[in-house]
């Protein structure tokens, strides 16, 4: 029974870490692409364009900042099942 409940926290870890990386993923794509952007920007000296990437940029942050938060305020995990059958943390709950 105790190897049981290992393996069970083993799966539970690995589920957090899968969820952790595709949230914290999604917002640094748009930093990345709004970083290439930014430079091909600045390049033909499109201030608006700069503008709307910073824009880009900080809302992104702003999501990995709120993702983290609410790991730190986590007590219980939570997970959801989605219709692939992938069971991922839920950090609403």
């Amino acid at each position: 029974q105790t190897e049981i409940a290992e393996l069970q926290h083993e799966v539970a870890l690995l589920e957090m870490a899968r969820t952790l990386g595709h949230e914290i993923n999604n917002p640094l794509n748009i930093i990345y692409l709004a970083l290439e952007l930014i430079n091909r920007s600045l390049k033909e000296n499109d201030v608006e364009k700069v503008k709307e990437n910073l824009t880009r940029i900080f809302q992104a942050s702003e999501r990995i900042k709120d993702i983290v938060n609410k790991l730190i305020s986590l007590r219980k995990p939570a997970f959801k099942t989605y219709v692939d059958g992938k069971r991922m943390l839920d950090l609403d709950k």
